[in-house]
């Protein structure tokens, strides 16, 4: 538009101001440069700050210089001899036929680099943690005992670890994670079976929410509606410290779950935030005050913190060799806190690590399982390695008699993406 706007005034028959400066000979030596700048500038802006993250102000200049030369270089080098070639502009067809040329060229160069661009698409089998069960068919999974066929040591896997971040629940999408500075309940927020009459509820930060897609699946089997109650960087507490929004919200949330039609059957919780006494506390405060409700609480145990951050990035960068990204087998600083909060309120205890980090591999936990990319940003894992833990997460609570499907009737499917 700026351009027909222009072109639509023509040439301006008045000295301005605007029209002198423009004339003076760096500027029109730079509007000479300005397209081949453009096509300089621009993808060396990413490139660098893709090298080098910490890239400061002053160096952008020197890529900006930069530019500069290389449009005069390729101007003279490329562009020019082109536009001014007595051969093509001899022959309209031969100029046209070159120029087609160069045209088909780039949508093939362009084609080639789209195909390696990684892709969310999920492919027909990804097992992932499923991948571990010593004997599908036995009464009570474990873990086998040769887990390294299990592990995968490089590229492909799924997500691929440069979108692991991209790989995240459906309820982020749907704007079902209260956000920082905000206290109200969103009661917006249900999945599983919409008609089922019972209700699971979950409860806490995005580490509880990282299990939703799991839960949302066996909500579905059980016939039961999952009701998300998630805020960012909240476990469900009523301790002061935090963020100052966070205690009022859990108190919120205790309200709407005491409300007839909310009344949950099923709680489920978890965090990264119960490593001292006053989070502990503040948790153990906050499951008492529903405790009531007479509805069994699941405290779900808090997945590893890898020391190897960010996995992705560094399996990216080590393609055929994801054993540099392993890391120490460590249990998540909230692990005991959680545990002594379940024994405390007499509340069922559920830990998956040893399908996450099977204590039988060596001394470092793996970065792939099942052909899966286990971990996205932090200390979370992705949407699809929660996904293939459904059916272990789903016996688990059928074992301890919190679900109503039978043991053997789980199967280890993974339910799709």
């Amino acid at each position: 538009l700026g351009t027909a706007l222009v072109i639509t005034a023509g040439c301006a028959p008045h000295n301005t101001l605007a029209k002198r400066l423009l004339g003076v000979r760096p500027m029109v030596w730079i509007g000479g440069l300005s397209y081949s700048i453009y096509l300089w500038h621009w993808p060396l802006i990413v490139f660098s700050r893709t090298l080098w993250p910490d890239i400061r102000l002053r160096h952008l200049v020197i890529v900006a210089v930069l530019s500069v030369i290389l449009a005069w270089a390729t101007k003279h080098a490329v562009e020019d001899p082109v536009r001014f070639s007595k051969s093509l502009s001899a022959s309209p067809w031969r100029a046209i036929v070159a120029g087609l040329t160069m045209m088909s060229l780039t949508l093939v160069s362009a084609a080639l680099v789209w195909r390696t661009v990684p892709s969310l698409d999920a492919p027909n089998e990804t097992v992932g943690a499923t991948a571990l069960i010593a004997d599908p068919s036995a009464s009570t999974w474990q873990v086998t005992d040769k887990p390294e066929k299990a592990i995968n040591g490089s590229a492909p896997v799924y997500p691929p670890p440069a979108l692991a971040t991209d790989d995240i629940p459906s309820y982020y999408n749907d704007d079902c994670q209260v956000q920082v500075g905000d206290a109200q309940v969103n009661r917006n927020c249900s999945y599983g079976d919409p008609n089922g009459d019972r209700v699971l509820a979950m409860l806490g930060d995005s580490k509880a929410g990282q299990w939703m897609s799991a839960f949302d699946e066996i909500a579905k089997r059980e016939g039961m509606r999952l009701d998300l109650y998630l805020k960012s960087a909240c476990p469900f507490s009523y301790a002061a410290s935090g963020e100052p929004e966070c205690s009022q919200f859990a108190h919120n949330v205790t309200q709407v779950l005491k409300e007839p039609d909310r009344k949950p059957d099923l709680i489920v919780t978890s965090t990264m935030r119960a490593e001292n006494a006053e989070q502990v506390d503040g948790i153990t405060s906050a499951l008492s005050d529903i405790a009531d409700l007479g509805s069994p609480i699941v405290i779900l145990d808090d997945t590893q913190w890898p020391a190897t951050a960010p996995v992705y990035e560094c399996m990216v960068e080590n393609p055929d060799n994801y054993s540099r990204c392993a890391y120490p087998r460590e249990p998540s600083k909230a692990s005991a806190g959680l545990k002594k909060i379940a024994e405390q309120g007499n509340h069922t205890f559920v830990t998956l690590s040893d399908w996450i980090c099977p204590e039988k591999t060596a001394s470092a936990c793996p970065v792939a399982i099942g052909g899966t990319t286990i971990w996205r940003q932090g200390t979370h894992i992705t949407d699809s390695y929660a996904r293939s833990l459904t059916p272990i997460l789903h016996r688990m609570l059928s074992q301890a008699v919190l679900t109503t499907t039978p043991v053997k009737e789980i199967t280890p499917d993974v339910p799709p993406k």
